[in-house]
């Protein structure tokens, strides 16, 4: 490790060289990494002593204080120290008790830890001679709600009836069974299509014949823990009303500490991302695992929109995850649907993320990552830019197909936007989803979802690869509750679903995998519409269709 942490500083100097073109000589945000094992010696007469890790640390914060007292008239806006101190008091606990107001230790792993400040340019570069300091990189924006996601459409919509017992296709039942070897099948019938298109072949027929049901493992995820790092949540929602699994809000980290919500039962903001999310992975009627365990963390969030944060305190929450919730091993899956485009130069930053979430894999934890929805590819050499979380191996990354039309057609009606059919052309990528090497595979990139107001179902269609990610998340679910004798890790996890997935079917991937996420089930089940003698719709397998009653009143388009 020390060979290692040598070659890291070696790589940050030549980087810094390289890069000290982009590096702009104003003041900013910092995140400092130092050595924790390079321990200065003191001498007295009679032995040497040796620094614990944390007293360098800390010998380090004390001297990074002295140069930012020492050279206050370096900065272009001094003042900005004083909000830094302002801004940051629940900070200083983390701090170990020592008298420092202006560095802040934000996480520690293995023989790193990280520190957070704000320099002049001249204190920035005295900070990186002192001696065991690896580097030092700026604060980067990030963002959950990535950029160009959107709901397309909305109409408010009351649930009148809905029939979900499959107990009148026991033939097809039987045949699922002997396909998938699932122990019992579950039917959602009359399902949204970024569900139904998870459980059959790729579809080549006419869209009338496309069979609407989602077909999965009855365990639907059962006993599998899903934590979802998001906005909000609010586990009120009728989605989440069976009481055969566990649904809650753990509460909101702020500044590396997790302050409890009022109830269990929800965690709200500005944001409500978090909530359709979770209802992607785990809703009732619009998730993937509705018998999945589904425990919601919230990120503090600032910014016009309510969905911004930045590395430090993208640090901050894996720290506080990583050491202080308990996971199970091969029974927890992570979904962050999130990420930003970094510069590859922050090459620093890039290490210590890969070693969190190597330690989540180590542990048993399975992660999935949103692709990002740029365009682009997640790793561009050229335009120096690596997409995070989602590039690291030990995160498995999710893009997106445009299963709706958008491509083709971006003024879409909302019937084809709420359509249940598939469209054999629309198995592409979508234009937005980011692609390459390291994007492992691809789901629907637009889900149905709900939101509540007053007594009113809001029915939305909301698009991009943060509702790809769960989607993938809740597939796995299902996949680790029926099998509850595999120890599923992420490499074994990833292999079972590239074994499952459909291969070198979607169009427009320019590079990386081609695989579409399955459950297991590959049959097809032709739809054929009979009418009868009232004029009435029926399906000849007895598929029995949900009755939806529409308001009015509520219909947004195009809100972003």
């Amino acid at each position: 490790m020390k060979i290692f942490i040598y070659f890291l500083n070696i790589t940050s100097i030549i980087l810094n060289l390289i890069n000290a073109r982009y590096i702009k000589k104003d003041d900013d945000y910092y995140l400092i990494y130092v050595n924790n094992t390079y321990r200065k010696v003191s001498n007295n007469n009679i032995h040497q002593k040796r620094q614990e890790p944390q007293q360098f640390v800390n010998s380090i914060m004390e001297e990074i204080h002295q140069l930012i007292i020492d050279n206050r008239n370096t900065y272009n806006n001094p003042k900005e120290l004083d909000v830094l101190e302002e801004k940051n008091a629940y900070l200083k606990k983390r701090n170990n008790n020592i008298n420092v107001n202006d560095v802040f230790q934000i996480s520690s792993l293995d023989d790193i830890s990280v520190l957070y400040s704000y320099f002049s340019y001249d204190v920035n570069e005295k900070v990186k001679a002192l001696p065991g300091i690896i580097g030092s990189e700026p604060i980067r924006k990030m963002t959950i709600g990535l950029p160009n996601e959107k709901i397309i459409s909305a109409n408010g919509n009351k649930i009148k009836k809905e029939y979900y017992d499959g107990k009148n296709i026991d033939d097809i039942i039987d045949e699922i069974k002997k396909e998938t070897n699932w122990d019992d099948v579950e039917i959602r019938k009359s399902s949204d299509l970024h569900l139904s298109l998870l459980s059959q072949g790729p579809f080549n027929g006419t869209m009338e014949q496309y069979d609407t049901n989602y077909y999965y493992p009855k365990s639907a995820g059962k006993d599998i823990d899903i934590y979802i790092v998001d906005s909000s949540f609010d586990f009120r929602h009728p989605e989440f009303s069976n009481k055969e699994r566990i649904t809650k809000c753990l509460g909101y980290i702020v500044s590396g500490t997790l302050v409890k919500p009022i109830s269990d039962d929800y965690c709200i903001s500005s944001n409500f991302h978090g909530e359709l999310v979770s209802e992607s992975v785990g809703g009732l009627k619009h998730g993937a695992a509705s018998k999945a365990n589904i425990y919601g963390i919230a990120l503090a969030l600032d910014g016009p929109n309510g969905g911004d944060f930045n590395s430090m305190s993208f640090l901050l929450a894996l720290d506080y995850i990583l050491n202080n919730i308990p996971m199970r091993p091969h029974k927890s899956i992570i979904n962050f649907s999130m990420g930003e485009a970094f510069p590859i130069y922050d090459f620093i930053f890039i290490y210590y993320s890969t070693k969190i979430f190597n330690k989540f894999r180590d542990k048993g934890v399975i992660v999935f990552a949103a692709a990002g929805n740029d365009g682009n590819p997640i790793f561009d050499i050229n335009k120096n830019r690596i997409y995070l979380p989602c590039a690291i191996d030990s995160v498995i990354c999710v893009g997106g197909i445009d299963i709706i039309g958008n491509n083709t057609d971006p003024n879409i009606t909302d019937e084809q936007v709420f359509s249940k059919q598939m469209n054999p052309k629309n198995y592409a990528r979508a234009n937005y989803s980011n692609y390459g090497k390291k994007v492992d595979i691809y789901a629907p990139f637009s889900t149905t979802v709900s939101l509540m107001y007053k007594d009113i179902t809001i029915d939305l269609v909301s698009s991009g690869t943060s509702f790809s990610c769960p989607i993938v998340a809740g597939v796995a679910a299902t996949i680790m509750s029926e099998h509850p004798e595999i120890k599923f890790n992420t490499k074994s996890m990833l292999s079972y679903l590239n074994k499952l997935g459909h291969k070198n079917i979607i169009e427009n991937i320019l590079e990386g995998p081609n695989v579409l996420v399955n459950n297991g089930k590959h049959s097809i089940y032709l739809n054929d519409i009979l009418t009868d003698e009232n004029d009435e719709n029926i399906n000849n397998n007895n598929v029995e269709r949900a009755i939806i009653e529409e308001y009015d009143s509520f219909t947004f388009n195009n809100f972003d």
